[in-house]
């Protein structure tokens, strides 16, 4: 009795290991074959898994971690037993760890900071998505950081149709729904507080539909079916606009350049800016829908715009509805534009005397370089930039520069009128000369050039022996760039070059010595700009003289002096921007 319990004891044992490995294998049939992780436009991490068979619904599991998933009744296969570093995709989840665990497959998904996730089943693919969870903080000008705003919302669903899945979302919007005969099929999702407009873009996605919003009314169809009944409603617009009489008109433009208002309006289509005559497509011309709207973005296709550019006037023949809005665009785009005068003194003064005219000397939100040197050996010295917020001031007659390597200053002169005098009395002293006072009207971001000076002539030689006579600039040329802000203040860019013959060589002519200042600097209205630092060594020649007995026939010589030095000199740049109105046109 005792033999026969123990042989049937270990028979039945025998079965029962058996018929558990049996049912092991039977369970262990699903595979896990491979996975792709993706960031989406919206930031949100992606990972999707491929099954050998249709996938599970995985217990989700949120820990201190991020997300773990576990399947059961579900196998890894052996190479895709690993950790993945997700790091460089640069969204919230940082690594992925597949493990087995006997017959429960666990996926664990690293995540930092708050996050929602779903759950979305396919057939033979298992979709699990994370998105950062937005933080309410105050909107700005450039929106809201993430595109689903919707309230908050979680479904779980087990194989049920689409169609039902978005009639009970619809409602949940508030929204009416139309849904196409093309949209069947069942769906298995779990959505865990996430956005409703994103667990609706996600059930589309998946079934392959897209949807259309008009008013409080939902269209959902087939991408495709979609996309063929917007053209087929783009084609009847298309048609209904030949039955409409054309509308000519003659548009005068009065501020700006009518070629460029076309362009604007045809899309730049024109490779010739200058011409006088540029029509439209024919009606008949087979062109796409989005061609068309890219090339001719405010007229239709029967339209024509032509340009006169003698008389600035632009021809229209359309639609009375798109006549009517290119009267409108010009009308907004057809303004005149803030002019700018420039004032500018230009001085060469004794060495000291830039301490004496009562300039602020320092540097406030400004970058440029300067150099110097001659076109021979090319020395060249960098002026260094500032940050914006920066501002150096010193005491009357200090000196601060951006580069301590650079020796070029800049200040600031409120009162123009002590100016005037106080470069008057040096200049009855004799310890400075005011060699140019330009002065110069430009439109807001138009440069202005003023140029004063003289092309040194020399001889050449060609390759064949040839004379002939080349010519070089050494001119004192200044370009002024202004760009009215919104405030009223005034951002210059200004070039100054102050060039001179230097000496002469024996076959590749006179050098020329530069002196060179580039820089960008914001002002306020009517303050004056002041460049210096830049000498050179210069030959002066002056006359002093008594007042009225100087000037007399015969024997003025004994009331004058004349007298020449060889001296270190520094240009001295004076610019004052100023805008204009009425009244300063009035004035000056």
């Amino acid at each position: 009795m005792t033999v026969f319990s123990y042989r049937a004891s270990k028979l039945i044992a025998l079965l029962l290991t058996g018929l558990l490995m049996q049912s092991h294998a039977l369970a262990s049939e699903r595979v896990l074959i491979g996975l792709d992780f993706q960031r989406t436009l919206q930031d949100s991490s992606r990972l999707v898994l491929q099954f050998s068979e249709p996938a599970p619904l995985p217990e989700a599991i949120q820990n201190r971690q991020g997300l773990l998933l576990r399947l059961v009744g579900t196998e890894i296969r052996a190479d895709l037993q690993n950790i993945y570093d997700t790091s460089d995709f640069a969204t919230l989840v940082t690594s992925i760890q597949l493990e087995q665990r006997g017959r429960i497959a666990e996926i664990q998904l690293d995540a930092r900071g708050e996050y929602s996730y779903v759950l979305n089943q396919a057939e033979n693919q298992l979709m699990i998505e994370l998105a950062p969870t937005p933080v309410k903080t105050t909107e700005t000008a450039a929106g809201p950081r993430f595109r689903y705003t919707g309230e908050k919302i979680s479904l779980n669903y087990q194989d049920i149709p689409v169609r039902q899945l978005l009639g009970q979302l619809a409602d949940f919007l508030g929204l009416n729904l139309i849904a196409s005969d093309s949209v069947t099929g069942n769906i298995t999702l779990l959505l865990n507080d996430v956005p409703s407009d994103q667990a609706l873009d996600i059930i589309l996605t998946t079934k392959g539909l897209a949807s259309r919003q008009q008013g409080n009314v939902l269209l959902v169809a087939p991408a495709a079916q979609l996309v063929a009944l917007e053209e087929e409603q783009q084609r009847a617009t298309q048609s209904a606009e030949v039955s409409v009489p054309l509308e000519d008109a003659f548009i005068r433009i009065s501020y700006t350049r009518a070629a460029d208002i076309h362009r604007f309006i045809m899309g730049d289509q024109q490779s010739s800016p200058s011409a006088t005559v540029l029509s439209g497509l024919s009606s008949t011309s087979e062109v796409s829908p989005a061609t068309l709207a890219t090339t001719r973005r405010f007229m239709s296709s029967r339209g024509h715009l032509l340009v006169d550019e003698r008389t600035n006037t632009l021809y229209v023949r359309d639609t009375p509805e798109q006549v009517a809005r290119i009267r409108d665009i010009v009308q907004t785009l057809d303004i005149p534009v803030q002019q700018v005068m420039i004032e500018a003194r230009i001085v060469v003064a004794r060495s000291g005397v830039s301490n004496e005219l009562g300039v602020s000397w320092g540097a406030s939100r400004a970058t440029g370089s300067a150099r110097a040197g001659n076109l021979t050996t090319e020395r060249t010295r960098s002026l260094g930039a500032m940050d914006n917020e920066q501002s150096l001031n010193s005491n009357r007659g200090g000196t601060i520069d951006f580069n301590p390597s650079s020796g070029v200053n800049f200040g600031f002169v409120s009162n123009n009128l002590i100016l005037d005098l106080e470069l008057a009395a040096l200049e009855t002293e004799n310890r400075s000369e005011i060699i140019s006072q330009p002065r110069v009207i430009t439109s807001d971001r138009v440069k202005a050039v003023i140029r004063s000076g003289e092309e040194i002539p020399y001889e050449t030689v060609n390759a064949d022996g040839e004379r002939a006579t080349a010519f070089r600039q050494a001119e004192l040329r200044l370009e002024v760039t202004p760009n009215i802000v919104s405030n009223g203040r005034i951002f210059l860019e200004l070039q100054v070059n102050n060039d001179s013959k230097g000496e002469e060589t024996l076959r590749a002519g006179p050098t020329i010595n530069t002196n060179a200042v580039e820089t960008q600097v914001l002002v306020n209205n009517g303050e004056t700009l002041v460049i210096g630092g830049i000498f050179t060594s210069q030959q002066l020649n002056a006359v002093a003289k008594t007042p009225f007995f100087g000037d007399l026939p015969l024997v003025g010589w004994l009331f004058r002096r004349s007298f020449s030095s060889n001296e270190k000199v520094e240009l001295l740049v004076f610019i004052t921007p100023r805008l204009i109105n009425d009244t300063t046109l009035a004035r000056n």
